[in-house]
Formats: C-alpha cells, structure tokens, sequence
C-alpha cells in the first residue's frame, strides 16, 4: 500500500491476520499452518506498513488445532474470535489503553510461493516432508466459488 494511503487515518490501519506474527506471513497463513503442523495458530490484529504483514502487533488469540481440522474448519473458528479480538482491539486504540508492540525479530515465516524478496523461515521449522496436513490444508468447495474453469 502506498505510504500517502496509509498516512490517511489518525491511527493507522488495522488489519486482522489469521496468524500467530510473525509467523505465515502472506497469503494462505491457515492453510501453512496446517501443511507445517503447526499444534497452535491464531489471529493477530497490527498496524499496517509498508512491508508484508510485519507492522506492529496490537493484540492476539490463539486457537488450538484439532485432529480433524481442515482449513474450513479452522478458518471459521478463527473468523469468529478474531471478530472480538479485532472489536477489543479498536476500542483499545479508541480509549488510548492499547499501544502496538513491534513484532519479534524471530520466528517469522513465509510460504515457499511468497515472492518478497526478504521471504525467510528464520526460527521456523520447514513444512513437514509428511503428507498428514495436504488433504486438511485446501478450502472446502463453497457454492458459487469456482477452484477451476468449467465448460
């Protein structure tokens, strides 16, 4: 986003990422979690940067990830609580008892198909060679929502 947009508002953007920061940066963070194994994920709400997911933290929640979770699954629990996280989070900004905190220089982690050029897994473990999450990670087919082009 360019820096006259992001300058607009008083506070910043706040943006609400299906991720524990800096971890899965980028697109599809439930998804890489799931594909890596991941035992915990959540949602985290920051300032918007100029760089990819990595302004200042405001607040997070964490969510176990069960057995039987796919990405659906996950997403829609995630969905629900990050709606509070993301309501505490602007009252917090409104009142002035919230202040975001810089995000930890480690553990940040970028999907293999991320094209940033600082695109690192610094502190991260790779995604497991095992098969265990690929059937979990995909969205389930929602009516209207084409994966690929029919005839």
């Amino acid at each position: 986003m360019p820096q006259p947009a992001l300058d607009v508002p008083a506070h910043g953007w706040v943006n609400l990422h299906f991720s524990l920061l800096p971890a899965w940066r980028g697109a599809a963070p439930v998804q890489h979690a799931l594909l890596a194994g991941d035992p915990v994920t959540g949602a985290s709400t920051f300032r918007l940067e100029r760089g990819l997911d990595t302004g200042p933290v405001y607040g997070v929640m964490t969510e176990a990830v069960r057995p039987d979770d796919t990405s659906g699954t996950l997403l829609a629990r995630l969905a629900g609580g990050g709606a509070g996280l993301l309501v505490t989070t602007l009252d917090g900004i409104a009142d002035g008892s919230l202040q975001a905190r810089p995000q930890p220089a480690e553990g940040s982690a970028w999907p293999r198909s991320s094209r940033s050029p600082t695109a690192t897994s610094t502190g991260r473990r790779p995604p497991s060679r095992s098969t265990a999450g690929c059937g979990r990670a995909p969205l389930p087919q929602v009516p209207g929502r084409r994966s690929a082009p029919t005839a």
